[in-house]
């Protein structure tokens, strides 16, 4: 970088060799830095040449040195104006010829220009009527504050231009980048040359700093109205785009012009105004047609208009980006409102289930036994028959309840699902009807899963059911398995799943389809849509896929089918828990002692009831903290603890954990219509513990028991 800097510095100073210079540039130039310069070499000088003579007197006689029409040779500039200020007019005139644009011109060359003529007629404007200093010396700044830019650009052409693009891409300084990157930046480059054309220190030192915020930090040398004229002039020509394509940011800046200068924004608009009516006075005198205060204008409002035309394009983007960005949002508040109601829906179903099971146990056992009372009796037999067959039909919508509610029992083991799915397949064909084809699209190299295959064959059973109840008029069901990487992406747009490795199954059918609404409530028990329908099979899918620590999605279309993709985690342990059936087990009578503990007395006395027919001594407690009290001052021996799951007081848990320590060869079996294995052998382990799930039959009972304590 340093390199780059000194590489700038000797260029700048070579610039006094420019071609396009005019000859008399040099001895201007060095006549003003001599310290014999006097009146007469100075006037003596610029007479030798016609053109600069001209361009002389044209700016002694403009209005922005205040003496219009009054000055009509040399000497009389003089006494009015002052050698310096002669001297400093001289060399600003000289000085343009860098601007010259030759033979091959350069749009760049061309805004600079324009930019710093109307800089130029802006700081003059704000010295006379704002800050007070010398409007002569601010026209002088503001004409030759860019000309660092000027100097950098004939040094590093194209590559410079696209140095500043960049800086004004990303809404930097152009100082800043230009040190950043070149080590120097234009302000410097400009006091530089200035200094090396002999122009006075106040008027390169503000030049030098006509970019920075004027304040009490810089030096003493600079002057500060004329400072303040100089950084102001340059806001306010990017503000109206005077010869610069600016940024946009610079509106953000009107309020601080404002407050600088003391104008309102009526005034500041009329200062610019202002501006382009006396740029062709000053443009004259540089030899630009009269034209250019059109030009200036007609360029400043195109330049405006295109950049409001990229403004709104940055805006319709960050519009896009919002929108975007709340409609993600809205999805993923949907999604948790929608899975926080199943949940709430899920946990009020388990309990109604509870409960519901509790009766339907009693209302099953004591049918049972009243219908051996009256096997004698036809008609009555057919009565109680009725009853029983009917809250059987009523322990079957608890147990879909339960599925829902995650809290029925599973019975996973590893296995492949396409496996599952041919088994179905027949059974699938039968139920969709002939006017529906099956299609099966299943992965060849499908990862194992550890899922109750029961379980699972509900599932598809009761999708490939809902898509046939779509398709009226017949169609085609698709079944399809594949593995599959979940991203983080497809993690945010499906909602309250894992990113990684899933197997999934896809069920798609042509259907009628479902709108927004029906597939925000399509998970929920008892809701549907059909005039015959229970609205339980839906619930029954998403409780069993949940608590198969899956994951289930629909995606639905009016009048073009629905599809519902399940994902099952995969497993690469060939094992799972497998547990003795006791379906088939002894009945017969037995001796033993049992300790039955249960809140609802219907249920106690029911249970000991049937116990007690079949021989065993029955010691009955009606809540946990009992059936502690009881064990604990029995004598005997307690053969089996036969207990409710949930009671108030201590539940069963909570009552083996008690006696445990005083009968650690008593044989557990848990009751409920609520909760599944891995809530029952939390806090138990060590002990073969049973399941009986209500509601249950005498003789499920009496088997339950039997194979439990022959165990």
């Amino acid at each position: 970088m340093s390199d780059t800097r000194q590489e700038i510095l000797n260029f700048t100073l070579s610039l006094r060799q420019l071609e396009t210079l005019p000859g008399i540039a040099i001895k201007v130039i060095e006549t003003a830095g001599s310290e014999k310069t006097n009146f007469n070499k100075i006037t003596r000088l610029i007479e030798n040449d016609t053109a600069l003579t001209a361009k002389v007197l044209k700016g002694a006689n403009s209005p922005w040195l205040g003496m219009p029409g009054k000055i009509d040779t040399l000497e009389q500039a003089a006494s009015f104006l002052g050698l310096e200020m002669i001297r400093n007019l001289a060399l600003s005139l000289v000085v343009t010829g860098l601007f010259t644009r030759g033979k091959n011109g350069h749009r760049f060359i061309d805004q600079l220009w324009y930019h710093s003529l109307a800089c130029a007629v802006g700081c003059e404007n704000l010295a006379r009527n704002t800050y007070h200093c010398s409007p002569q010396e601010a026209f002088i700044v503001g004409l030759l504050h860019d000309i660092g830019k000027l100097v950098m650009f004939r040094w590093g052409g194209e590559d410079y231009c696209s140095l500043l693009n960049h800086a004004r891409s990303r809404n930097l300084e152009d100082s800043l980048v230009e040190r950043d990157q070149l080590g120097i930046d234009h302000a410097e480059t400009g006091k530089i040359l200035m200094a090396d054309w002999h122009f006075p220190e106040r008027l390169r030192e503000v030049v030098g700093a006509h970019h920075a915020v004027p304040d009490r930090k810089h030096p003493s040398t600079i002057n500060k109205q004329l400072h303040s004229s100089a950084y102001n002039a340059n806001r306010i020509c990017y503000l109206y785009r005077f010869g610069k394509e600016g940024s946009i940011e610079e509106e953000l800046r009107r309020l601080e012009i404002q407050e600088s200068t003391g104008f309102s924004s009526e005034e500041l608009d009329a200062f610019s105004v202002e501006v382009v009516r006396r740029f062709d006075e000053v443009a004259e005198i540089f030899g630009m047609n009269n034209e250019g205060s059109a030009e200036l204008y007609v360029a400043s409002v195109s330049r405006a208009n295109r950049e409001l035309s990229e403004m709104y394009q940055r805006l319709k983007k960050t519009h896009e980006e919002y929108k975007k960005a709340t409609d993600e949002l809205h999805h993923k508040d949907r999604q948790l409102y929608r899975s926080q109601r199943l949940e709430a829906i899920g946990q009020l179903a388990g309990g109604v289930a509870h409960d519901f099971n509790n009766f339907l146990t009693v209302i099953i056992g004591y049918g049972d036994l009243l219908r051996e009372g009256v096997a004698d009796n036809p008609e009555l037999k057919l009565h109680v028959e009725t009853i029983i067959d009917v809250a059987e039909k009523a322990a079957t919508l608890t147990k879909q309840l339960l599925a829902f509610s995650r809290r029925q029992i599973l019975d996973p083991k590893v296995l492949s699902l396409n496996a599952i799915v041919a088994d179905i397949q027949k059974l699938l064909v039968r139920l969709i009807g002939e006017d529906i084809f099956l299609s099966t699209d299943l992965a060849p190299d499908l990862w194992s899963i550890n899922v109750d295959p029961g379980g699972l064959e509900q599932v598809i059973m009761n999708l490939a059911l809902n898509a046939r109840d779509a398709m009226t008029d017949g169609g085609t069901l698709i079944i399809r398995t594949r593995n599959t990487v979940v991203s983080r992406e497809e993690a945010d747009y499906y909602g309250h799943i894992t990113p990684g490795s899933w197997v999934l199954l896809e069920v798609s059918d042509n259907g009628s389809g479902m709108n927004k609404d029906t597939q925000e409530r399509i998970f929920e028990p008892f809701f549907t849509t059909k005039e015959k329908g229970t609205g339980m099979g839906l619930s029954t899918v998403y409780g069993i896929v949940k608590q198969s620590g899956g994951f289930i999605y629909v995606d639905s279309e009016l009048s073009k089918g629905t599809t519902f993709k399940i994902f099952l985690e995969p497993i690469d342990v060939d094992s799972s828990e497998r547990e003795e059936s006791i379906e088939h087990g002894k009945t017969g009578l037995a001796n033993e002692t049992v300790l039955v503990a249960e809140d609802e007395e219907s249920i106690l006395n029911l249970v000991s009831r049937v116990l007690e027919g079949v021989g065993y001594r029955v010691i009955r407690a009606r809540n946990g903290q009992e059936a502690v009290d009881l064990a604990s001052s029995y004598e005997g021996k307690i053969d089996l603890l036969m207990t409710d799951a949930v009671m108030p007081e201590l539940n069963g848990r909570e009552v083996v954990g008690k006696l445990r320590p005083l009968r650690p060869n008593m044989k557990v079996v848990f009751m409920s219509g609520y909760p599944g294995k891995g809530v029952l052998h939390r806090g138990v382990s060590g002990l073969d513990i049973t399941f009986l799930q209500k509601p249950f039959t005498p003789d499920k009972l009496i088997r339950t028991v039997r194979c439990t304590l022959d165990e």
